[in-house]
């Protein structure tokens, strides 16, 4: 399965939550890639991340961008939200 199929269902299984608390969900993400993973692992650490981003630190009408990026040797995967920072 292609990596891309994975974020846009990780995606689209946020959507309600998004949805109910009036937050912009984006996606970024090339559709092209040809990377190995292990789907249950990436669908849990890409389900983690939105799911920690939007309750917890999205603002109501705020924004949540999911994103992925191909370097020369690894992916790197992001939620970024404009809610309030944590300080831990």
């Amino acid at each position: 399965m292609r990596i891309y199929r994975v974020l846009c269902r990780g995606f689209w299984r946020s959507l309600p939550v998004a949805i109910s608390r009036e937050v912009d969900l984006a996606l970024e993400a090339p559709e092209e890639l040809n990377w190995r993973v292990k789907i249950e692992s990436f669908q849990s650490i890409l389900h983690n991340l939105i799911d920690n981003a939007l309750p917890l630190w999205a603002r109501v009408g705020g924004q949540v961008v999911v994103s992925l990026e191909e370097t020369a040797d690894s992916i790197q995967l992001s939620v970024a939200d404009d809610g309030p920072a944590s300080a831990c």
